[in-house]
């Protein structure tokens, strides 16, 4: 059975178009939104986005599908470094 709660390589598997998830870079940091397919003869058609803007599946390391009922307990990606 598939763990709701568990990290996703963004190079290796993408979510369903539409699907609410939380997303992970690196070099910019952690966010809930949702992934699309947006096709486009010069770019990645696949997009993360959130009110904080939108990132192509490139500058994604990780996604983990959202679940409203396991939001309070969400573990941190792998790789995952704090700035402080």
């Amino acid at each position: 059975m598939f763990d709701p709660r568990r990290w996703v390589s963004a190079r290796y598997s993408k979510p369903e178009e539409g699907q609410k998830v939380y997303y992970f870079s690196k070099n910019i940091g952690m966010f809930r939104g949702e992934f699309h397919i947006i096709e486009s003869s010069y770019a990645n058609p696949n997009k993360f986005s959130s009110n904080h803007g939108v990132l192509d599946s490139d500058d994604v390391d990780y996604w983990m599908p959202y679940d409203h009922g396991l939001k309070d307990m969400i573990p941190l990606p792998p790789d995952y470094v704090p700035n402080y």
